[in-house]
C-alpha cells in the first residue's frame, strides 16, 4: 500500500475521501475489499479523522446487507479497536 508514501494530509483529503466513497459501491466485493483495507489508510490519517468519518464507515459497513462485507468487517475489527486506542 503507497499511503505512507501519501502523508497525513493527502490521505485525509483525497486518498481517505476517495476510499471512504467505495463504501457505496454498488458490488460487494469492492466493498468487502475496502474494509479489509481499512487500517492500512486509518494508520496515517489523524485520529480525529479516523473517529468522525472512518469510524463511521465502518459501523455503516458492519450493516451492510451483504454478509461478505460484515464479514470483514469482522475480520478487521481487533485492527479497529486498536486504532481507536492508539
Amino acid at each position: 500500500m503507497l499511503s505512507p508514501y501519501f502523508g497525513l494530509a493527502l490521505c485525509e483529503q483525497f486518498i481517505g475521501l476517495e476510499f471512504l466513497s467505495l463504501g457505496d459501491d454498488p458490488h460487494p466485493e469492492i466493498r468487502k475489499e475496502t474494509v479489509l483495507n481499512l487500517n492500512k489508510i486509518a494508520r496515517i490519517v489523524s485520529k480525529q479523522f479516523f473517529q468522525k468519518k472512518m469510524l463511521a464507515f465502518y459501523t455503516q459497513m458492519c450493516s451492510d446487507p451483504d454478509w461478505i462485507v460484515r464479514k470483514a468487517a469482522v475480520e478487521v475489527l481487533i485492527d479497529v479497536v486498536q486504532l481507536w486506542y492508539a
